[in-house]
């Protein structure tokens, strides 16, 4: 059902009160929170050091 809207560029929500048009243009983006991937888990052994995980987030955005 999303395949139309992401093409199209736009999303159309029709009930008997009348027809809305939405834009549905977007970006998704994401990125693991560290290099070893479990960065606050609290069940998994976390193998970056601070350093890494400064040098990670630089290309993308501000560390954290």
């Amino acid at each position: 059902m999303l395949h139309q809207p992401l093409e199209s560029g736009k999303v159309t929500i029709s009930r008997v009160s009348g027809t809305v048009t939405y834009p549905a243009r977007f970006t998704l983006g994401a990125t693991n929170p560290c290099p070893c991937g479990t960065h606050g888990a609290k069940d998994k052994y976390w193998t970056c050091t601070i350093k890494q995980i400064h040098s990670y987030h630089s290309d993308y955005q501000e560390p954290f």
